[in-house]
């Protein structure tokens, strides 16, 4: 795993009722854009950015993009 990926959570602020009770799950930043790796219409909040091992493995995206760009073979993809 590399130190200098990063990770963010998805820009919800232009839904009409966002959901800001639950955990988010985070994306890995391409940057630029600053989008998620695994879709690039997912814009992402800079100030949620933080560095994959700060994440919790439970709310780290699972989509190959994002997956292939954190996981250091110890993941359990389930």
């Amino acid at each position: 795993m590399s130190d200098d990926v990063r990770m963010a959570t998805r820009d919800a602020s232009w839904y009409r009722s966002p959901d800001t009770r639950s955990p988010k799950v985070h994306h890995v930043v391409v940057s630029p854009p600053y989008v998620a790796a695994c879709n690039a219409g997912v814009m992402l909040v800079d100030e949620s950015e933080a560095s994959v091992s700060a994440v919790p493995l439970g709310l780290r995206c699972r989509r190959s993009a994002c997956l292939a760009r954190w996981d250091d073979g110890t993941a359990d993809h389930g």
